[in-house]
């Protein structure tokens, strides 16, 4: 079994905006994340609200990352992978540079913990492994409400964070998982996630660490409206409960390793379609043209509008991608096919 510490803040603990009550263990990222990697792993919480990655608060000293991290690492001992989710309270002290060098401190400390630190029982047995989570964005309305936030004017900075802890993951030689691209701040208070982004915060680092097999070769056709759609919209709307039908995500991954296309087709899903097809209807359209023309599946692609449809003939996907072309459904279309990085 695989162990895994997770080490963050509040959206690690799993803050609810506003009510500050706590996430349950199927909806908070890090239980999610131990759904999603099943019994081969356990994943160990350590989320703490307002902990800052390496820098002081002056009224909450135990709040500083840097302080607590030797401690839990040998009290967790042993790990596989350290997974580092902090930055965003870095910025009432400091910019996203400094925040991003923070987290670096904490790698080098981690990493060197079983040579200053020598034990019959490493921290890392089969050596240092880690995975960095760049914050997500503090959101822009945070600065426009009443009230005090010690984040109130972070938006800004909260951008720069992909690039600074890219560049330190580089000189680090850790992974790194960018929350930006998984999930939005609630509108509710601009600063924690919901439900949604706690899942695909999870999915997205499920897969660095338990990377998907490459995906069955075939021809893909791209369709996008000539429309806009606000992801900060999709997500204030969407509305999870126990009548979501959500994907079967461990069927979808043995197809993938089974590399059966229509399979794929027939289990693929995306529950933010609830939201953005009801609002811009062209998108069923596009769907309905490329099923029509076929493909073996379509789908929206992220919050919309962009769609797309897996053909297993490329002569069929080229008679539909002019088909598409021809019914100005779509401003722009594409015919590609998939792109796998890794043998």
């Amino acid at each position: 079994m695989k162990r895994i510490l997770c080490y963050g803040d509040s959206n690690t603990w799993g803050y609810t905006p506003i009510t500050g009550v706590r996430y349950d263990e199927h909806t908070r990222w890090t239980g999610r994340l131990q759904d999603v990697l099943g019994e081969d792993y356990y994943v160990q919480e350590e989320g703490l609200n307002a902990r800052t990655s390496a820098f002081d608060d002056p009224f909450k000293p135990y709040l500083n990352g840097k302080d607590m991290l030797e401690g839990i690492l040998v009290s967790a001992k042993p790990l596989d992978v350290l997974v580092i989710s902090l930055g965003t309270n870095d910025l009432k002290f400091v910019d996203a540079w400094h925040a991003a060098q923070g987290v670096g401190l904490l790698l080098d400390m981690a990493r060197s913990m079983d040579v200053r630190y020598p034990s019959t029982q490493p921290v890392f047995p089969n050596g240092f492994k880690a995975i960095v989570v760049s914050p997500i964005e503090i959101g822009e309305d945070l600065a426009k409400r009443p009230g005090y936030s010690t984040l109130k004017y972070g938006h800004e900075q909260s951008l720069l964070f992909a690039k600074e802890f890219e560049t330190m993951c580089q000189a680090k030689g850790a992974v790194m998982v960018d929350a930006a691209k998984l999930a939005k701040p609630s509108f509710a208070d601009c600063i924690h996630m919901e439900p949604a982004g706690h899942a695909a915060l999870a999915e997205g680092i499920g897969e660095a660490l338990s990377p998907l097999p490459p995906m069955v070769k075939c021809p893909v056709l791209i369709a996008k409206p000539s429309i806009s759609v606000s992801t900060k919209f999709v997500y204030q709307n969407l509305k999870l409960d126990d009548t979501t039908i959500h994907p079967d995500i461990d069927r979808l991954i043995d197809d993938i390793k089974a590399k059966n296309l229509h399979d794929i087709a027939a289990h693929m899903g995306n529950v933010l379609e609830t939201v953005t097809i009801p609002n811009y209807p062209v998108i069923d359209e596009i769907k309905k043209h490329m099923l029509s023309n076929g493909a073996v599946g379509a789908m929206m692609s992220g919050s919309g509008p962009t769609v797309f449809g897996l053909f297993d003939d490329e002569d069929t996907a080229k008679k539909a991608y002019k088909a598409m072309r021809s019914s100005h459904l779509a401003r722009q279309v594409y015919l590609t096919s998939v792109y796998n990085n890794r043998k």
